[in-house]
């Protein structure tokens, strides 16, 4: 399943994890919630990893994107 997602509501994720900053725990369920929020779901794990992609990747729109494909794409 491939997350369909403009750039106005990743911008909007990008906001809440920022504001999180570090605590990988936190943004994974921020994850979790936006991605329920319209309409996907994914694992507590899965969204941990997309937490650690981001911070590692410098949560840029772009690696946000990479790293929410890689999610769905895992589910």
């Amino acid at each position: 399943m491939k997350v369909d997602l403009d750039r106005e509501e990743l911008e909007t994720l990008r906001g809440h994890l920022l504001q999180i900053g570090p605590d990988y725990c936190g943004a994974s369920e921020v994850i979790r919630a936006f991605l329920s929020g319209h309409g996907y779901g994914v694992s507590p794990e899965r969204a941990r990893h997309a937490a650690l992609e981001f911070g590692r990747r410098g949560c840029s729109l772009e690696s946000i994107a990479a790293a929410l494909a890689d999610v769905s794409a895992s589910n």
